[in-house]
């Protein structure tokens, strides 16, 4: 799947199962976009090199991921906003612009998932907001959290997560590409 404006677009109630199919290439938006109460499930899927992020889960949608690949996005692979939630399942994260991140209430539940960034943040959570990561057994996070102490404190190996800190924290990427601002009513930018 090759899209323009994105890739899949999941809205209202729809609940489809998507399975062994490839996103890439999108030029102005994410992979995966899910809205309203959408469920989406995505099974032995590549989202690659999309000139934003890998998926997004907006309003009351849940996207769940199992065994996926989710690399080489020019922004999160994984942003979840106001009520959006992401179930990654055995996936592999690595080389986007950022990991997962969180803003409002964005909830994910991440299982024996691992995630490589080394551009911006691995975990990004919003720490003015009421976001709810969740890491569980067989999670490997190579990269920098930037997190409340509550959210941080969910990364122990007690919990089952390997966390691998870098040496020196990445910056937040600039106001270019997809994280340049441009006005458009009709789209979500933060």
């Amino acid at each position: 799947v090759q899209g323009k404006h994105g890739g899949f677009r999941f809205m209202h109630d729809c609940a489809p199962d998507i399975v062994d199919c490839v996103v890439k290439d999108c030029e102005e938006g994410a992979g995966v976009y899910a809205y309203d109460r959408s469920t989406p499930h995505l099974r032995d899927c590549v989202v690659e090199n999309n000139m934003h992020e890998g998926a997004v889960a907006m309003n009351q949608a849940v996207v769940t991921m199992t065994s996926c690949h989710v690399r080489d996005n020019k922004a999160p692979g994984f942003e979840a906003t106001h009520e959006g939630a992401f179930i990654l399942d055995r996936c592999h994260v690595h080389e986007n612009v950022g990991g997962i991140w969180l803003w409002e209430n964005g909830r994910c539940d991440v299982r024996g998932t691992v995630i490589i960034e080394h551009k911006a943040p691995a975990i990004l959570c919003d720490p003015g907001a009421n976001t709810q990561p969740k890491f569980s057994r067989g999670t490997i996070i190579h990269g920098f959290v930037m997190a409340n102490d509550a959210d941080l404190d969910k990364l122990t190996p007690e919990r089952g997560v390997a966390w691998q800190k870098p040496e020196a924290a990445p910056s937040l990427p600039g106001e270019d590409g997809a994280f340049k601002f441009e006005y458009n009513m009709f789209t979500r930018k933060q």
